[in-house]
């Protein structure tokens, strides 16, 4: 696919060609016949969890408030760790249940894991309408 992807989050790394890489923020990157390119050098293939950790599609006309409503979709999901309070730990899965139990949210479900949320390809392409949605579904906790 041709197209363009924006950094969401700082890309330290490395390329396909095993150099490192430090890719701040907002950086428009290309995609040509499926490859994502920085400085001309091949970053990674566009179907692969690098794109999925650091990227978001700049096509639409707002990639930065995309990549935010991912960043903060992921944040608000995110396991709290060993000391939270009970309070977080009922919000963490009060948050989860609204998700579980939406029908219009299982298409961003992978599908080869029935117990177990991952999101697919759909979410970190999803409209950002639609990011909207789940972000405000799960704000209220």
């Amino acid at each position: 696919m041709e197209g363009k992807y924006m950094v969401r989050k700082r890309l330290r790394g490395i390329d396909t060609e095993k150099k490192q890489v430090n890719i701040p923020y907002g950086t428009i990157l290309e995609c040509q016949a499926g490859w994502i390119r920085y400085k001309g050098r091949v970053l990674c293939f566009e179907d692969c969890q690098i794109q999925k950790d650091y990227l978001v599609q700049a096509n639409s006309p707002n990639p930065k408030e995309r990549a935010t409503a991912i960043e903060d979709i992921l944040y608000l999901l995110r396991r709290p760790g060993n000391h939270a309070t009970p309070q977080e730990v009922q919000a963490y899965d009060s948050r989860w249940k609204e998700i579980w139990d939406d029908p219009n949210l299982q298409k961003y479900r992978r599908e080869d894991f029935e117990d177990y949320w991952l999101w697919n390809n759909k979410f970190y392409d999803a409209e950002y309408v639609e990011l909207l949605y789940i972000l405000n579904k799960i704000r209220r906790y």
